[in-house]
């Protein structure tokens, strides 16, 4: 915590570099403005089908879907390994496999790809640096970085199989310059500069910034990005982000109200955040709304509806709680006694909630 404003959650503000670069992205790499736009570059790669599991991000389907035929495999983060039964590719088929929460056990994957041929893609967008990308067998991996870094884009494309990469991107993408002037207009607003009227200008930058992202043709990252993330990034902000999850975790174990999604990783792995589960969707967005209130902010991953029952079950009920590197112990415990505070007077609505 600070002496201005705090808030917690939401988009990153712009953040100080501090700590020598100890940990390295993967590398060869080519770099992209946005992950679809990564997955998008191996279209010329593939049969021009594209199996994704159930349960992913609905508005990166919809932009791969412009690109590729997308099947449906049946796989949730609950789950420890997809339903293998579901997902029957062809040779040159893309399969995406997700990473969920950087919580999975990836080797699952290299088990099923001894008997099936096709292009596995793996998605480390949770967990770029776990140490299950120095032992992939993958045709490729990805991952957004943007959404576990302060930065306003980016993403990378490897091969751990060191097959050949698309060539590289010299554009930019619209929008990134916007969104790094709202991540600097977010910093200063929580410095305590201003009033309200600073919130709702980078809020608005941060909108716009994102719409034009959406609707860009794909790009190479930004200029800032790459200056901040190629050399790679302090191993504290890993060290930081897994000390948070655990005392998240444990401060929400054991509650009727609040179950973990998961409670154990992989060794060495940095899950991107604690992941709770109400018993129903009313029930969570009544939390979620409560947390506004106390100037957290969850986002849930992700509004699931499609076909899968379980699929959109898990999604009505789950949020995640933010635990990255901008915070400390300070913060973890007033997100705990604001969850504690939320769950007494939830059930007991005669308490004042406010």
């Amino acid at each position: 915590m600070n002496n201005g404003r705090w808030e917690y959650g939401s988009e990153f503000p712009l953040m100080q570099l501090r700590g020598a670069p100890s940990v390295t992205l993967p590398e060869p790499a080519r770099w992209y403005s946005l992950g679809r736009h990564a997955v998008r570059a191996l279209a010329p790669y593939s049969s021009g089908r594209l199996w994704l599991p159930c349960y992913f991000c609905p508005e990166v389907t919809s932009y791969w879907a412009q690109n590729f035929r997308i099947e449906r495999y049946c796989d949730t983060p609950q789950r420890q390994a997809p339903d293998w039964s579901t997902l029957r590719p062809a040779t040159s088929d893309l399969v995406v496999a997700v990473n969920f929460f950087g919580a999975r056990d990836m080797s699952c994957w290299s088990a099923w790809r001894q008997g099936t041929d096709c292009v596995l893609v793996e998605d480390y967008t949770h967990d770029v640096s776990c140490p299950a990308i120095s032992t992939s067998d993958a045709d490729y991996g990805f991952a957004s970085l943007r959404k576990t870094f302060a930065v306003p884009d980016g993403a990378i494309l490897w091969s751990p199989r060191k097959l050949a990469l698309p060539a590289s991107l010299t554009t930019s993408a619209r929008g990134a310059e916007l969104k790094l002037a709202a991540m600097a207009l977010k910093f200063e607003y929580l410095a305590g500069r201003r009033g309200s009227e600073l919130k709702l200008a980078y809020r608005q930058m941060q909108v716009e910034g994102e719409r034009q992202l959406a609707e860009s043709a794909p790009a190479t990252a930004s200029a800032y990005t790459m200056e901040v993330l190629r050399p790679g990034f302090p191993a504290e902000w890993q060290i930081r982000r897994r000390k948070n999850v655990l005392e998240l975790i444990g401060g929400c174990a054991g509650n009727r109200n609040l179950e973990p999604l998961f409670v154990a990783w992989p060794k060495g792995a940095t899950p991107f955040a604690p992941v709770v589960v109400f018993g129903s969707r009313g029930e969570r967005d009544a939390f979620r709304t409560e947390l506004r209130h106390h100037n957290i902010y969850c986002p849930i991953h992700w509004e699931v509806d499609g076909e899968c029952a379980d699929a959109n079950d898990l999604a009505g009920r789950i949020l995640t709680i933010p635990a990255d590197q901008r915070y400390g112990s300070q913060d973890v415990q007033h997100v705990l006694q604001a969850l504690s505070h939320i769950r007494a007077t939830m059930s007991n609505p005669s308490r004042v909630l406010r």
